[in-house]
């Protein structure tokens, strides 16, 4: 009996290491697994910037447009495909469901959220980010015409919010006319007065120049998706809450390609794609992004709940338009005041949302 017992008890006993050394090993796989994730993600991030950074300026070169403007439309359009798609499927998801308008849990009303809080991070992170690696110039016309212009657009959203408390189908038809009015102005204006760099290099065909732009927004929604997707799961695998997780990694999901492609043209000394990019961006996500969203089902937004965002991207917009006149160029002190208002904005957000889920 004491050796049925104790062979029994080895049983026991090997179960129990084994056990616990298949999972020692699923855990370091799937820490190993989030890694490789990041890892994958933040290559394919600096690949796509590269190649869209690359196509777009060979683009402007062949066809002597300013590398402004590419910045303002080509680029912007690129890297603001992950907040189109997102929106879409937020108010897609509400249609398909039956949510009414004015329901608070409606998918939909991610989309409004999804540009506020991407438009706040392209000028307070970005922007602050890439003049704190490398101060860069101003174009005239950025500070005479288009931060003018994002400011205009952001106060016609907050004049259609407060009328209705929603952004309706005929709203968001006008912004698709201004929308198409301001893409009409961009070409317009799209040849630069100034000269061709000769030693700038032109790539052989346009073709390749339209590959480098395809495949880098594509590499760049890829490499976004992989960073976020393991950086949740590594949070989540370290016991790090949720509300944090979507305060800080999923809602800089989206800004990944506008963040990655801006560093690697400052870098490159292309800061007029990388400034030319966040404004375009803003002005694709107000106009567009919202026009399109609000004609497939308005969108419902009483101020009383989103003031405070709203009233942040309008003021970080209106914040940033005299750090411009400093000698037409954005320098790293200013760059540091950008970052630091925007980390304290979502600080905030991180306080009042611990505060609703304290029991």
């Amino acid at each position: 009996m004491d050796v049925k017992c104790k062979i029994a008890k080895v049983y026991r006993t090997s179960d129990r290491i084994v056990n616990a050394v298949n999972l020692r090993y699923e855990m370091n796989m799937e820490i190993l697994t989030s890694v490789l994730s990041i890892l994958f993600g933040m290559v394919f991030l600096w690949i796509g910037g590269e190649g869209l950074v690359r196509g777009s300026s060979s683009i402007a070169l062949r066809h002597s447009i300013s590398k402004l403007v590419v910045g303002l439309t080509i680029i912007a359009f690129g890297t603001s495909m992950p907040e189109l798609a997102a929106s879409l499927a937020a108010v897609i998801r509400g249609v398909l469901n039956n949510f009414d308008v004015g329901d608070p849990d409606n998918p939909a009303n991610l989309a409004l959220g999804n540009v506020i809080g991407s438009n706040i991070a392209n000028i307070g992170l970005i922007l602050g980010m890439s003049a704190l690696l490398k101060p860069f110039k101003v174009q005239r016309s950025i500070i005479t015409f288009e931060m003018p212009f994002v400011i205009f657009v952001s106060l016609v959203i907050v004049i259609m919010i407060l009328i209705g408390g929603v952004i309706s189908r005929l709203d968001g038809a006008i912004l698709l006319c201004i929308f198409a009015a301001y893409i009409a102005y961009c070409f317009l204006n799209a040849r630069k007065k100034e000269e061709l760099d000769k030693a700038e290099k032109i790539s052989k065909s346009g073709r390749l120049d339209a590959a480098f732009v395809i495949f880098g927004g594509v590499a760049l929604v890829l490499g976004a998706e992989s960073f976020v997707r393991g950086s949740v799961s590594l949070a989540m695998y370290f016991g790090v809450p949720m509300v944090f997780i979507g305060l800080s990694v999923v809602a800089l999901g989206t800004s990944l390609p506008e963040f990655a492609t801006s560093i690697v043209a400052v870098l490159k000394g292309d800061s007029e794609f990388s400034i030319g990019m966040v404004i375009g961006s803003n002005v694709f996500n107000l106009l567009l992004i919202l026009g399109i969203v609000a004609m497939v089902q308005p969108l419902y937004c009483p101020i009383g709940e989103r003031w405070i965002d709203i009233a942040v991207m309008v003021g970080i917009a209106i914040f940033v338009w005299p750090f411009f006149y400093t000698r037409q160029r954005l320098a790293r002190p200013e760059g540091l005041v950008l970052l630091l208002f925007y980390f304290s904005y979502i600080a905030w957000l991180g306080y009042v949302s611990y505060l609703k889920h304290i029991p």
